[in-house]
């Protein structure tokens, strides 16, 4: 770009979530390990994941919640890779079963809640996106069931990033705003799923949350023995909205003015490049 172009970046303001916003920066991510030996100790056979993300392409690979050891291939992980969901479960070293929905169902710079469930009676996780239940294809299918239970040697988690390296760091870190991830351990039936969805989940479905991170600030809104401890790019953003990601990741550009606007439930942004 030359001096005097100019950059223009609109959006929506709403809806927005209170967010983590992540950089992709490397070994960046926030830390859930109380979480994580929490979940190996009581050896769920079944769980839920939710999660909001909103995320500024369809490119990257992204971890959003992930469980793992510090030492060891050992992880759960659910993550948006190339706008597909994808999760997979690893035990020993050994694959044991991973999950892709099998459209792009990621939309740059909008909200959208993503679910993965897992019931060992039932012996197939499932991917849901926006309430509904994703088409999905299931590979390496060692034991479609593993979950928890399976996985003796998870000791650390993050949200932002994948656990799945077996060394003390991160992989697959995220680019975007995370808000409301939660965990049952249990699986949350399609109707559940479309109730946390839209905000309308019954007490008795609330009841059995054991962590709910609310991205206010750094504490688990369910058992404050469970914090975030966030790494040093990571930034917590009241209202996070398409706008406020279009305009997070235009790029650095040297500006010789700036105009920004608010026009009704839209944001507008000019940038004219400094020489």
């Amino acid at each position: 770009m030359a001096a005097g172009d100019i950059i223009f970046a609109e959006g929506s303001l709403t809806p927005s979530r209170h967010a983590l916003k992540f950089i992709a920066t490397g070994d960046q991510a926030a830390l859930i390990d109380e979480f994580a030996v929490a979940r190996e100790a009581a050896e769920d056979t079944a769980g839920t994941f939710t999660a909001w993300v909103n995320l500024p392409d369809i490119t990257g690979n992204y971890g959003i919640v992930s469980c793992g050891d510090t030492a060891a291939i050992e992880f759960i992980s659910l993550r948006v890779n190339a706008g597909k969901i994808e999760a997979e479960c690893n035990a020993a070293t050994t694959q044991q079963w991973e999950i892709i929905s099998t459209n792009v169902v990621i939309t740059p710079h909008r909200w959208h809640h993503i679910a993965l469930t897992q019931d060992a009676s039932l012996a197939a996780p499932k991917i849901y996106i926006d309430g509904v239940e994703a088409v999905t294809t299931i590979s390496n299918a060692t034991d479609n069931a593993a979950w928890f239970g399976q996985c003796e040697l998870i000791d650390d988690g993050s949200i932002g990033a994948a656990e799945e390296a077996g060394a003390a760091g991160q992989i697959r870190e995220c680019k975007g705003g995370i808000s409301d991830v939660k965990y049952w351990p249990a699986e949350l039936t399609p109707a559940n799923i479309k109730q946390d969805y839209l905000g309308q989940a019954p007490a008795s479905i609330n009841s059995t949350l054991t962590d709910w991170w609310k991205m206010t600030d750094l504490t688990n809104a369910v058992t404050a023995a469970n914090p975030i401890i966030k790494g040093a790019s990571i930034l917590f953003v009241n209202n996070y909205s398409e706008f406020t990601s279009r305009t997070a990741f235009l790029g650095a550009v040297v500006a010789d003015d700036t105009c920004m606007s608010i026009s009704g439930s839209k944001g507008q942004l000019m940038i004219i490049k400094a020489a």
